[in-house]
């Protein structure tokens, strides 16, 4: 695990996109208010519980989208779980990765074939400590990289899951599942 200074966030991975199309039903989506996010990335010293960050990476996700011309990603229930288990088994292994450790398949796409569902993509976020940046800065670096922002903004999905994990200390593990519309 990469050990960084109180207040300096850690940032790492990588994407998978897939062009496979999937089905979710109706009763595990639900619609998403936009917000606009600020200019500046300015750390706030306020704690956050872990679906308030879930909530908030989804608004500034949806209101990067709106920018872009794209129509707001929908929530689901089923997506949530599947990016918050990723985020639980990240911060008991304290690493960030998308592979699974024990199979070296990519984590996620294990977890969606479970539930019957295939392609999509994943955007991972690293940081020390529970505070109100955690949102701002997660998309705001996914929104810098090529192949996050490529996830971000990718005009074939539809769906998307947040799930959020405190680490032992006090490392905050953000997961964002992407799916494709119908």
């Amino acid at each position: 695990m990469i050990r960084t200074p109180l207040g300096v966030h850690v940032l790492l991975a990588l994407a998978a996109l897939t062009a496979l199309a999937i089905c979710i039903p109706d009763g595990i989506q639900r619609s998403l208010a936009l917000y606009q996010p600020p200019e500046m990335v300015v750390p706030q010293t306020i704690n956050l519980s872990a679906v308030e960050i879930e909530t908030q990476v989804l608004d500034l996700v949806n209101a990067q989208r709106q920018q872009a011309g794209l129509c707001p990603l929908k929530a689901s229930s089923t997506l949530v779980g599947i990016a918050r288990t990723r985020s639980q088994d990240m911060a008991a292994r304290g690493a960030l990765s998308h592979h699974d450790p024990e199979t070296y398949e990519l984590a996620a796409f294990k977890l969606l074939a479970q539930e019957g569902l295939h392609g999509g993509g994943e955007n991972l976020y690293l940081a020390q400590g529970l505070t109100g940046g955690v949102p701002q800065a997660a998309v705001t670096w996914w929104m810098g990289s090529r192949t996050h922002r490529a996830n971000l903004l990718g005009s074939d999905y539809g769906y998307t899951g947040v799930g959020v994990a405190l680490g032992p200390d006090r490392e905050v593990y953000v997961t964002q599942i992407l799916l494709q519309a119908q």
